[in-house]
């Protein structure tokens, strides 16, 4: 008992597997700025903002997290689509306040509705 409130106390209310989370994440995070392609030097960073690889090598120095980033893109040009085609709808039966939501939800995800442009 003593044991989880010493826990609690150093951890906060969530506790060590919040804690034991942080930790694994910005060790990630540490990995993502330090992976580099060996062929070019490219950076995994400088690919996730400008979306370039820098030479064909770079698929396999990335192959572990490209995955992740494809399905991403996917999933958020669908859910953008959809989200249009509610929008529409929503002004079309005149909910506005629904329509300015999500309005405000595609505005506050501009990388998503740019992706979604792109691949029109």
């Amino acid at each position: 008992m003593l044991e989880s409130r010493r826990a609690q106390a150093t951890f906060g209310q969530r506790g060590v597997s919040d804690w034991l989370s942080s930790v694994v994440a910005q060790a990630r995070e540490q990995k993502d700025i330090d992976l580099a392609c060996p062929n070019c030097g490219k950076k995994y960073l400088a690919f996730v903002k400008d979306n370039y690889v820098g030479c064909p090598a770079c698929y396999i120095a990335f192959k572990e997290r490209l995955g992740a980033i494809i399905n991403e893109f996917s999933l958020s040009k669908e859910s953008t689509e959809s989200l249009r085609s509610d929008l529409e709808r929503a002004i079309q039966e005149e909910r506005f306040e629904d329509a300015a939501k999500i309005r405000d939800y595609l505005k506050s995800h501009p990388r998503e509705a740019k992706n979604n442009k792109q691949g029109d």
